[in-house]
Parts: structure tokens; C-alpha cells; sequence
């Protein structure tokens, strides 16, 4: 049998491209264990801030929209003017409120702060919804024996679920992004969302190279382009749909 005709033959060379691909791809693979662990043991954290502030706010929209009583136009207008104060504003009397109820370094110290942050946007939003939906159907209801609380239930939630979508993708990118609260309020590094993170991944591989910290920041960024990707449609719709009654 003669040689092979790969025989002597040098394996061609990665072009410089390529040598960042891979190690792109590796600084991805092994992250810091500790990061992987951070990345997995908080996807409870937004999932609970989303329910909280989509059910908080559809319970206080509804009144605010479908039933007379006095003071409700102030008490609307006081809410959404507090969407007018900036967060930093509020986050000396929000820092030493958490430590005297002792939630430093909890997740409801977390959790509740961060669902308070999107509350009004979502009291707003489902309001002008609730606005557009015909008083007949809660008539209607109301005639069959319904209380208000089924109204709410069976009707006027599951007719608001473009709106609801909406207002959860909100409350999910406002809790994943968030960075100034959760680096004053938490000390355990477990504990930090991704933005705070990313910056101490940052701090620890600054003077070595930056494939470690691009790797962090596409693991950021890849569950919010999935969740738009998927979701867009939702997104137009609630805000658009939201917006037809003032």
C-alpha cells in the first residue's frame, strides 16, 4: 500500500478569526462555576417578581377602572405620578426601610423592591385596558349572580391576556436588568443578578482577557432576545390595546 496522500501534510492553521470563535466558545463553556451557579439559582427570583407584579397590578387596576368610589381619579393620578420619580431618588428611605424590616442579603429584600419598581407602570397599563372592555359583559354577569371577584376572575382577566403578556415581559427585563439596588442591598455573591455579576466577572478577568466577560454578557443577553423573539407580537399588542381609552 502506498502513503496516504494526507501524508506529511500540515494540518491548516486556524485564521485569527477562528482563534476568537474558540475561545469565545470555551470562555462560554467554562465560566466560573461560581457565575453558573449564580445564573441558575435566581430564575426563581424573576419568575416570582413577574407574578408579583403582574397580580398586584391587575388587582389594583381593576377598581381603579370598573367601580366608583371617591378618590379614585386622585388615587390614579398619585400613581401615575410616581412613575415621574426617579428610582435613585427613592433608594436611601427604600435602603433603610428593607434593613429595619432585616431583609439585607434576603430575596424578599429582593424580591418586593424590585416588583414596587414596576407596580405603577402596571397599574397604568392595565387600567387603559380594563377601560376598553363593554360593561355589558360585567352586567351580564353581574345578572347570573356573580360577585365582583368573579367578574374579575373569569371575565376581565382571561379577556386581558395581551395586556398581561405584555406587562410580564416588562417586569421581567426591569427585574433582569436592574444593577444600582441589588449591589446595595446584597452581599452574597450567590445572590446578584446578572448586570452585578457581570461586573465582578469583569473586575476578576480585567488584567487576563475579555473572552470571559463576553461570554457572561451573551449569557445576559440571550434570554431577553429569546423572550422578544418569541413574544413581540405580545408585546405590540398589550401596548397598543392598552392605549385605546383614556
Amino acid at each position: 500500500m502506498g502513503p496516504s496522500p494526507n501524508f506529511g501534510r500540515r494540518k491548516p492553521k486556524r485564521t485569527p478569526q477562528q482563534n476568537d470563535v474558540f475561545v469565545f466558545c470555551l470562555n462560554l463553556y467554562y465560566l466560573p462555576s461560581n457565575f453558573k451557579t449564580m445564573f441558575k439559582s435566581l430564575r426563581h427570583f424573576f419568575s416570582i417578581v413577574t407574578a408579583m407584579v403582574v397580580l398586584a397590578s391587575a388587582m389594583a387596576a381593576y377598581p381603579l377602572a370598573r367601580m366608583e368610589f371617591p378618590g379614585r381619579n386622585l388615587l390614579f393620578a398619585l400613581v401615575v405620578g410616581s412613575l415621574m420619580i426617579p428610582n435613585a431618588v427613592v433608594l436611601v428611605p427604600q435602603y433603610v426601610l428593607v434593613q429595619r424590616l432585616g431583609w439585607l442579603s434576603t430575596y424578599q429584600g429582593l424580591i418586593v423592591p424590585e416588583a414596587a419598581m414596576s407596580f405603577a407602570l402596571g397599574v397604568f397599563l392595565l387600567r387603559q385596558f380594563f377601560l376598553t372592555i363593554p360593561g355589558e359583559l360585567e352586567d351580564a354577569a353581574r345578572i347570573d349572580g356573580a360577585g365582583s371577584w368573579q367578574i374579575f376572575a373569569r371575565i376581565v382577566l382571561p379577556l386581558s391576556q395581551p395586556v398581561l403578556a405584555a406587562l410580564a415581559i416588562f417586569a421581567f427585563r426591569s427585574a433582569w436588568n436592574d444593577f444600582l439596588w441589588p449591589l446595595i442591598a446584597v452581599n452574597k455573591p450567590d445572590m446578584f443578578p446578572l448586570p452585578v455579576a457581570l461586573a465582578l466577572l469583569r473586575g476578576a478577568y480585567s488584567s487576563e482577557s475579555y473572552g470571559p466577560i463576553m461570554a457572561g454578557a451573551t449569557l445576559s443577553a440571550l434570554p431577553l432576545l429569546l423572550v422578544f423573539l418569541v413574544a413581540n407580537r405580545r408585546i405590540v399588542e398589550g401596548v397598543r390595546v392598552s392605549g385605546l381609552k383614556g
